[in-house]
């Protein structure tokens, strides 16, 4: 519904009268001393009739104080009760109180989408005070007394049309707003989604190697044990360095076992505070992630080697870079395996601090990707794979994964061989 409320702000009644007669006009049977009025005005002629005469006009609802300070009040009081008015005619000089210019200053700072029309027979204040004190200067508008009837209804319709039209502005870009917000939280489940699907797969990859991993220790401790008992029974007096070699065996297979599942915990907790952001040691993010791929490289005979790390401090979503890092270097491995014709298969993991940030390189033995191909690799979906073979989503996934931690991930064009590079800020 319009809004179509107009304050009057004047201390002479008569001025609040005029305003009334002007505005409230519904038909042609009016008072003879008003037609007389009107036809002085606008000539007696049917293109200058008044609007309201033409059926254009609206209803207006039109209140009036006599004093700025009153004034004010009932515009911050009908904003208040949810019924503000779209437009106020202030006079300048109405004594003794605030003067006009005062008086809009305030109505602008408690409901600043109001329309004035600040109404003197006197210059008060040049324009550039105006200015300088009006920041809202487009929702103000000056009229010299005399004024007739025509410029107070040009004025009234389209102050307050302009009002609706804002208000209705506003109302759709708040509803706009609202769907933006609504598609975005649905996209970012999606996205979720999507990433923990990714995940899954993952984890299905690795799963046989993981199995194997742990498989090879277990056959190690059980050797070993058996070693320990069989000296035990038939060498009481052994020497200790030889007790103290197997232990030391022991343990580091446990140790190696215990990184294992620390990895698998990591990366398969969608909902622990490891998701939060924490400061972690990239020496610690990679291990973590090599304890979920080694065995994999080395039974299908794929070299995996990484340069020597050095400790470096990342504020990180731990199981997010760890996924990141292990997508790479799945993608290096189907990359190299489906390439029978490589002399060498390899894959190196590179790290290295830059002093703001830390940089990790997944290089493979591959000669690199074309441009044509290049140009799309992160976009979803886009798979050089066949059918039913991959997702398309890794490297996507990937780079929203770095992307959200103010990072990059790009192709070193640079490089004879494919290297992926990521870059994280390190933790200030």
């Amino acid at each position: 519904m319009e809004n179509r409320k107009i304050l009057i702000i004047d201390d002479n009644a008569d001025i609040h009268n005029d305003f009334k007669k002007i505005l409230l006009l519904k038909t042609k049977s009016t008072s003879s001393k008003f037609s007389e009025l009107g036809k002085q005005l606008l000539e007696d002629s049917d293109s200058n009739l008044p609007l309201v005469q033409k059926g254009i006009q609206p209803e207006y609802l039109i209140d009036s104080a006599y004093q700025g300070e009153e004034g004010y009040e009932m515009a911050k009081s009908a904003f208040a009760a949810g019924k503000p008015y779209a437009l106020a005619f202030v006079d300048v000089r109405m004594p003794p109180g605030w003067d006009g210019i005062k008086t809009t200053e305030h109505i602008f700072a408690a409901v600043p989408d109001t329309e004035v029309v600040i109404c003197s027979a006197y210059l008060d204040y040049p324009w550039k005070e105006f200015n300088r004190r009006f920041a809202t200067a487009d929702k103000l508008v000056f009229l010299r007394k005399p004024f007739d009837a025509m410029e107070i209804q040009q004025l009234a319709l389209t102050m307050t049309t302009k009002w609706n039209s804002a208000r209705q502005a506003k109302f759709h870009f708040t509803s706009l707003e609202a769907i933006v917000e609504e598609r975005t939280q649905l996209i970012k489940e999606q996205q979720t989604k999507l990433i923990r699907a990714e995940k899954m797969a993952a984890l299905g990859t690795m799963c046989a190697g993981i199995a194997h991993e742990i498989n090879t220790p277990l056959t190690i401790i059980s050797l070993t044990l058996e070693q320990l008992q069989e000296i035990a029974e038939s060498e009481p007096a052994v020497k200790s360095s030889i007790v103290k070699e197997l232990t030391e065996k022991l343990k580091n297979t446990t140790d190696r076992i215990a990184g294992i599942i620390r990895g698998m915990l990591t990366f398969s907790s969608p909902n622990s505070q490891q998701n939060n952001l924490k400061s972690t040691d990239i020496k610690q993010i990679i291990k973590d992630t090599l304890g979920l791929c080694e065995q994999r490289f080395e039974n299908s005979d794929i070299k995996l080697t990484y340069s020597q790390i050095d400790s470096s401090e990342l504020t990180c979503r731990v199981v997010e870079i760890v996924q990141a890092i292990l997508n790479l270097l799945n993608n290096a491995f189907d990359a190299v395996s489906e390439l029978p014709e490589l002399d060498e298969k390899w894959v190196r993991i590179d790290v290295c601090n830059r002093n703001e940030y830390v940089e990790i390189a997944v290089t493979d033995s591959g000669k690199g990707i074309p441009a044509t191909v290049r140009d799309h690799i992160f976009n979803p979906f886009f798979t050089t794979k066949d059918i039913g073979s991959g997702t398309g989503l890794g490297l996507s996934i990937t780079k929203g994964i770095i992307d959200s931690h103010c990072g990059s991930l790009f192709v070193d064009v640079n490089n004879p061989n494919t290297r992926f590079v990521i870059r994280l800020p390190l933790a200030k």
